[in-house]
């Protein structure tokens, strides 16, 4: 199974939030990892995209971007969000899309070394959500992994 369909099916199973906002695996291209879901699941009372289904977009694909690295790697680990900053610059007024990608992807190797050795590690992530071509909020956090017992 490709990383792509292996993601999908995982939020798709596992993630009952994902299945309300219809939240799809676009692109993952190892540093980077784009999800979309739908305006429609997702609207305010305002017309635009929910503020917090853009905040969950961006989660989600932070998280599924490390889970994705390490699962690439044969390590089953526990991937959780340990802190977020997320700024909105501008209403969503169509598709949500969502791009997360590693703040330094020099730290990729070094953070799953450390993961496979036992240990918890930390690692950065940046990210956009686009209104057309333009960055309508922007996402800063850090996720944290483990192995599973």
């Amino acid at each position: 199974m490709n990383p792509i369909q292996h993601l999908s099916h995982r939020l798709a199973s596992e993630i009952p939030l994902c299945k309300a906002m219809q939240v799809r695996v676009q692109d993952y291209d190892g540093e980077s990892l784009t999800l979309t879901a739908p305006l429609a699941p997702n609207i305010n009372d305002k017309g635009t995209a929910f503020g917090g289904s853009l905040n969950n977009v961006m989660t989600l694909a932070g998280w599924g971007l490390v889970y994705l690295a390490l699962w690439q790697q044969n390590l089953l680990a526990e991937v959780v969000i340990h802190e977020s900053q997320m700024q909105f610059l501008a209403p969503v007024t169509g598709p949500i899309l969502g791009q997360a990608r590693f703040t330094d992807s020099s730290h990729v190797q070094r953070f799953s070394e450390r993961v496979a050795a036992g240990k918890r590690a930390g690692i950065s992530i940046d990210g956009n959500v686009y209104q057309k071509d333009a960055i309508a909020a922007q996402m800063g956090a850090r996720f944290v992994a483990w192995l599973k017992p």
